[in-house]
């Protein structure tokens, strides 16, 4: 079965990896053409230059914001082509884009589905994403058969844009997370308390979880699963969603903020550790 991969970042060429591992013939696209042959000299896939004529059963979208996605499958007429029994969105955008594409896929009897995903680069190479699915109930069954192949969890949430609003709102929860320690640990130092006595009641309570999640992705320099750039665009997305629908959107404003104020320096690291702040170079020194 041939699958196409569009966007070879993070996730896209994560779950490349893993479905390589299943025999699936991959065929890789990035408009940095570059990205797209390392990725096939590690997996051995094919690197395509350009969409015009591929035909595949399956193509995975995975672009890092809105106007990726309108740039590829609006402007660019992705329908023209490539020829597709199914596309699958993996990206996280906003609904409202979602929506556009979808209006521009179906009436050209073009199977659209929303395919977000729970879960980092570990997960993906893994084959254990949580993926969350929107679209028409008519193929469903074909298209979580396939997702199964790299998720460990799928959920159905209805049609378009369901799954997109459905991955903002974990996102919202779950990239909060390691700010919310960033400005605890603020509040340790600025009472000297021990942060180890912070870790024994976390150790004790639900939070054990939280902390067994993200601390060691805060106190040591790692790979970046996930970028602050990537946070910051979501916490974006999610406040623009919220106050245009005329919801009150005050934390996730603020997350936004204290995210994006960290692009500069830390964009392309990997957030748990930049969100703890300025006590970053505590934590460098092994302070804690």
């Amino acid at each position: 079965m041939r699958v196409l991969i569009v966007g070879t970042g993070l996730m896209g060429s994560s779950i490349a990896t893993c479905l390589s591992k299943k025999n699936y013939n991959i065929i890789a696209y990035n408009r940095t053409y570059s990205k797209a042959v390392e990725l096939c000299k590690n997996i051995g896939c094919e690197a395509i230059k350009d969409l015009e004529g591929v035909e595949t059963d399956y193509t995975l979208i995975s672009l890092f914001d809105d106007q990726a996605n309108l740039k590829v499958l609006v402007v660019d007429k992705f329908y023209e082509r490539v020829k597709t029994k199914f596309i699958i969105n993996t990206s996280t955008i906003s609904p409202r884009v979602s929506q556009i594409i979808a209006s521009v896929f179906t009436p050209r009897a073009i199977k659209y589905y929303e395919g977000t995903v729970y879960g980092s680069v570990d997960e993906a190479r893994e084959c254990r994403l949580i993926s969350m699915i929107g679209g028409s109930p008519e193929d469903l069954n074909d298209v979580e058969r396939f997702v199964r192949e790299y998720s460990s969890k799928v959920v159905y949430a209805g049609e378009i844009p369901s799954a997109t609003a459905l991955k903002l709102a974990v996102n919202n929860v779950a990239l909060a997370l390691p700010a919310l320690i960033g400005e605890s640990l603020e509040l340790l130092e600025a009472y000297n308390v021990d942060v180890k006595k912070l870790l024994e009641v976390a150790d004790a309570t639900w939070l054990k979880t939280v902390f067994e999640r993200y601390w060691g992705r805060i106190i040591q320099e790692k790979q970046a699963r996930f970028t602050v750039a990537g946070v910051a665009k979501d916490f974006r997305l999610i406040f623009n969603e919220l106050a245009e629908n005329g919801y009150p959107a005050f934390v996730s404003g603020g997350v936004a903020s204290y995210y994006s104020s960290l692009l500069r320096e830390y964009g392309d690291k990997d957030y748990p550790r930049a969100a703890v702040g300025y006590l970053r170079k505590k934590l460098s020194d092994n302070k804690y």
